[in-house]
């Protein structure tokens, strides 16, 4: 799994950001779902440090987040997330190791 992250990782600077805007937090996005929280060692380091957003599913498609903010206005919250769309390649090994099922 950790050799997978990496991998996606890697190959996440060269993939298209996307913008997720809605009233309904990104954690909610479909019923049961949670977004994993995600960090990551460096080097030696075998206590993961590094926070690199959140990884799971956004409309339906596997995703990682580069970016999470709340707009608050007119008594209204706005979740606002910039995401990358994992490669097909990698989403079995997630699907094993996440239990979900999109």
């Amino acid at each position: 799994m950790c050799d997978t992250i990496s991998k996606v990782l890697e190959e996440s600077k060269n993939l298209e950001i996307n913008r997720y805007e809605s009233e309904d937090p990104l954690f909610r996005l479909k019923p049961g779902l949670m977004m994993r929280t995600l960090y990551v060692a460096y080097e030696d380091t075998y206590v993961p440090t590094k926070y690199k957003g959140e990884i799971g599913v956004i409309n339906g498609k596997w995703a990682i987040t580069t970016g999470i903010e709340e707009e608050i206005s007119e008594n209204k919250v706005l979740y606002k997330a910039n995401y990358i769309l994992i490669p097909e390649n990698y989403i079995n090994v997630l699907k094993d190791y996440f239990k979900i099922g999109v």
